[in-house]
C-alpha cells in the first residue's frame, strides 16, 4: 500500500503517515485483520488491505470540498 500512496501524492497533494500497528497493543486489537489500514486524521478507515484507489480520490476531494 505505501507504494500505491507514493505514486499517488505525485499526482495529488497529501501527507500520510506510516504507524507500524505491530507495535502498539491497542492498534493491533482495532485494527489487526485490516493490516495494511489507510485511516484519516479522524480515524476514519478509508480502506483496507490494498490501496482502493476510489476511495481515496473520495476521501481527498471531500477533504477539498470542506
Amino acid at each position: 500500500m505505501e507504494q500505491d500512496l507514493r505514486l499517488w501524492q505525485t499526482r495529488l497533494s497529501f501527507k500520510f503517515e506510516m504507524i507500524e500497528i505491530d507495535a502498539d497493543e491497542s492498534l493491533l486489537q482495532r485494527y489487526g485483520l485490516m493490516i495494511p489500514v489507510l485511516i484519516s486524521d479522524t480515524d476514519e478507515v478509508i480502506c483496507f488491505g490494498r490501496l482502493n484507489s476510489e476511495a481515496l480520490i473520495t476521501y481527498l476531494q471531500q477533504r477539498v470540498a470542506l
